[in-house]
């Protein structure tokens, strides 16, 4: 399989931006298929059949991430925005202090079901492109 030229900086710039992308493939290529296999092999000798349906054993990604500051609150700011963190889980992740009411998840208001929207079609009218009113 050999290595990668990139990890070796061969044929890179000096420049902060590739060496972030450097560490990036580094976790994504080396790292993440290594951490699923010791998920896996680690899930098959604690728990029994039955328990590993119901239970996970994960490593948290979180960390991986901080190597590369915009991914981590790129990571982050699509955790809290999937509803999967509140804004203080994020932070906390991140290494900053707690905010006023950040425990709250938060989700957006434009995702709903197709059940929701077609119970009520009045409120849920779709924008006329033409004139910009909104009509069925």
């Amino acid at each position: 399989v050999g290595v990668s030229p990139s990890f070796v900086f061969e044929g890179a710039t000096a420049n902060s931006q590739e060496s972030q992308k450097v560490r990036s493939d580094f976790v994504t290529d080396t790292l993440e298929p290594l951490l699923v296999q010791i998920e896996t092999e680690l899930r098959r000798k604690l728990f029994s059949w039955k328990d590993s349906v119901t239970h996970r054993l994960q490593f948290d990604r979180m960390a991986l991430a901080s190597s590369d500051p915009k991914a981590a609150v790129d990571l982050a700011a699509a955790r809290i925005a999937a509803g999967i963190d509140t804004i203080n889980e994020a932070r906390e992740a991140l290494g900053r202090t707690p905010v006023e009411d950040g425990d709250t998840i938060l989700m957006s208001a434009n995702l709903k079901s197709l059940s929701a929207l077609l119970a009520d079609p009045v409120t849920n009218q779709i924008p006329n492109k033409q004139n910009g009113n909104t009509g069925n």
